[in-house]
């Protein structure tokens, strides 16, 4: 009895294709917004290393 194999398949594709379509919109969103990401990262890793350098003290 695999009468639920096509609705499974339905419901497979729309997963990958909903998956697809947000992996898009990750990649638009992070190569759009690619250096202000990447500037405040290196502030907050700056930060960090600066606060652990001062806790060392």
């Amino acid at each position: 009895h695999y009468h639920h194999i096509s609705g499974s398949g339905i419901y497979i594709s729309i997963w990958f294709s909903t998956l697809f379509l947000f992996l898009r919109v990750c990649c638009f969103a992070c190569s759009h917004f690619h250096t202000e990401y990447l500037e405040l990262a290196q502030k907050v890793y700056s930060w960090n290393a600066f606060m652990l350098l001062v806790d060392k003290k």
